[in-house]
């Protein structure tokens, strides 16, 4: 049954995008970069290999020189050649964040690190930045954050004070990022870690969940740590995410991140789509039909030879 409900609702979904036509895209990325254990020259193909994408949210950026290198990569094939640009985050020492953004279609307004979201300054600040969108004057807030993992009195904390701030803010907001939420790819609903409902609590910041959930991390567990989430006027954005898997991606080597990119699609202006209306007397007409099909269908098996 949860099958179709992912089926309905794509379809669903992709009938109000073409019917949207003022609706704008905006397309993120969140992705764990595992600075240290993998070669930037070889982390960058990844991002060569993604198109159209307007955000870039980079967790373990070892330093500017291979933030650098990604954002040269995020141009690479491009339409139109846009020009990227790169904010990087001062904390996390060699784990650092960073923000890559399209400045062909997004002008950057401010930026800054929320740096009382770190406890003991032992981790790293959320880096979080305001955009504008250049043709339609939209405004957001676009966010990365790589939460403690080995710490999760820490982590518990960095989701409560995330929440907290992110309730008083009043622009749309997209954050993605390596929450370490561990949750379960098959159990999730039931298993995960206690960091995620302080986040979410009174529906602040809202899971744009994938239909088909896998890890997102090469580890003895098997969860997602990666998150898009939205808040405020962004909730209302007919969204959709995905966890991209490459061929080969996992296991892991020294050369390659341990963790696997989540795209977040939305579509800014389209309406999010009405429940179905599901009656009595539709269900009925819909069982008449299926009934006189399934009567062909047996007339048609009588018929043929044994």
């Amino acid at each position: 049954m949860a099958h179709w409900k992912h089926v309905f609702a794509a379809l669903t979904a992709w009938l109000v995008l073409a019917a949207s036509s003022d609706a704008q895209q905006l397309k993120v990325i969140g992705y764990n970069v595992e600075s240290g254990g993998a070669k930037p020259d070889v982390v960058k193909v990844r991002i060569e290999e993604a198109d159209g994408i307007d955000l870039w949210g980079l967790s373990e950026v070892q330093n500017d020189a291979a933030a650098a290198i990604f954002q040269a990569a995020a141009g690479v094939g491009e339409t139109g050649s846009p020009v990227f640009k790169r904010i990087v985050g001062t904390t996390g020492g060699a784990d650092r964040l960073a923000i890559l953004f399209n400045e062909t279609r997004l002008e950057k307004l401010s930026h800054e690190e929320l740096h009382g979201i770190n406890p003991g300054g032992n981790f790293r600040s959320p880096l979080v930045a305001r955009f504008r969108i250049r043709d339609s004057k939209q405004e957001l807030l676009f966010m990365v954050n790589h939460l403690a993992r080995g710490n999760a009195s820490a982590r518990h904390k960095q989701a409560e004070l995330l929440n907290l701030w992110a309730k008083s803010q009043t622009l749309p907001l997209v954050a993605v990022g390596d929450w370490n939420f561990d949750w379960g790819v098959v159990d999730g609903d039931v298993n995960r870690d206690k960091g995620y409902d302080l986040l979410i609590a009174n529906d602040v910041f809202r899971w744009v969940r994938p239909p088909n959930l896998v890890k997102t991390q090469d580890s003895a567990h098997n969860s997602v740590l990666d998150f898009v989430f939205v808040v405020g006027a962004a909730k209302s954005w007919l969204g959709s995410s995905e966890i991209i898997v490459k061929q080969g991606d996992f296991p892991d080597n020294a050369d390659t991140s341990d963790h696997r990119p989540v795209l977040g699609t939305f579509q800014i202006g389209a309406a999010i789509p009405a429940p179905p209306v599901v009656t009595r007397a539709a269900i009925l007409e819909r069982i008449q039909l299926l009934e006189a099909e399934l009567a062909k269908l047996k007339q048609l098996v009588q018929q043929l030879p044994p």
